[in-house]
């Protein structure tokens, strides 16, 4: 990798239209002919490492996610073996202009309609497919019902609900969405559930262990609900003091809850824009926290890009990727840092 922004950043291209073209925008080179094996390993993901490095562009990376989407052949075989977790990470994992990864979910959920997880996988997805298709609401709000009816006292299908109305641009609607969290106290996103999702069905279809677990790192679906509604917040008068707060405590649970350095950025995006909204003098407080953390994270970039650390076997890679979707990213950093004898 050329930097961690740079791979923060395609993450965010995946909810706007795929990682390829994401990743060709960030960089300002067009794809190469480079090309890996399906899937690739662990030595392809070095090669584009030491390309980046030698000189100074990322489109091997870009060659490399690509290989590393499920194939065809892979979907053919997830939908033969009808495992619930493998439909689930097949379906958070696919590509974002395509229909088969939210019928996997429906196929998951078909197996067993009490699972929340299911339920929140498939709503977060329809909430991502309304990008390119109106006609992806109604569904998408009948997965938020069903996911209420099975997990009633968790806070994210208001939220998701709340995503679904800012986008159709009902702003008073989502702002009452939003409002109704407060009646409930727990926030289960599901997304460690996902993630794990998205690791055992890429290793069912033969993906090594180090490919998997990095191919997880794309789940972002919890960043695009919250990144919606932390807009709609900021930018419409809808949302009063009851909703804006809502929004802050949405924005400080995921702080709390991050796995990855994307989460916590725009966990504390969110928090910002709640507190001006709400013209609160915290502000000034998680304005510093927000530009010491961001500091922190380039140091530990560092460590991440270090030739150290990419002369690391891939069974400590494994084990950084199982440590960060444990106990968050920061402290797998710290973790790795020891490994190679730098200050993190």
């Amino acid at each position: 990798m050329q930097t961690r922004a740079k791979l923060m950043g395609r993450r965010e291209a995946v909810k706007r239209g795929g990682l390829l073209a994401g990743a060709i925008v960030l960089s300002g080179h067009a794809a190469t002919t480079i090309e890996f094996p399906h899937p690739p390993t662990f030595s392809d993901f070095r090669k584009t490492w030491n390309i980046a490095k030698e000189e100074e562009r990322i489109d091997a990376q870009v060659e490399f996610f690509k290989a590393a989407m499920f194939s065809s052949g892979d979907i053919r075989k997830i939908r033969l073996r009808k495992g619930k977790q493998e439909l689930v990470g097949a379906g958070v994992q696919g590509k974002f202009d395509d229909d088969i990864p939210a019928d996997l979910l429906r196929k998951a959920a078909a197996l067993d309609p009490k699972n929340p997880m299911i339920w929140a996988a498939l709503s977060f997805r329809l909430l991502a497919e309304t990008q390119r298709s109106e006609t992806a609401f109604g569904e998408a709000f009948s997965a938020v019902d069903h996911l209420t009816e099975v997990d009633p006292d968790n806070k994210l299908a208001r939220y998701i609900r709340a995503a679904l109305l800012a986008k159709q641009k009902k702003f008073s609607g989502s702002a009452q969405a939003l409002s109704s969290a407060t009646e409930c106290r727990t926030l289960n996103t599901y997304m460690a559930e996902m993630r794990r999702c998205v690791i055992v069905a890429c290793e069912a279809v033969g993906f090594s262990k180090f490919t998997a677990r990095l191919v997880a790192c794309g789940a972002t679906c919890d960043v695009v609900t919250f990144s919606t509604i932390g807009k709609a917040v900021a930018e419409h008068e809808e949302f009063d003091v009851g909703s804006s707060r809502e929004c802050l405590q949405m924005g400080r649970r995921m702080e709390k809850e991050s796995s990855t350095f994307l989460e916590e950025l725009v966990a504390f995006s969110v928090q910002v824009k709640a507190l001006k909204k709400l013209n609160d003098p915290e502000l000034v407080t998680v304005e510093r926290q927000q530009k010491e953390r961001r500091e922190a994270i380039k140091r530990y970039d560092t460590i991440l890009e270090s030739k150290e650390a990419h002369s690391l076997p891939e069974k400590t890679w494994v084990e950084y990727y199982d440590r960060m979707y444990e106990a968050g990213e920061g402290r797998a950093v710290e973790w790795l840092s020891e490994r190679i004898g730098k200050k993190s």
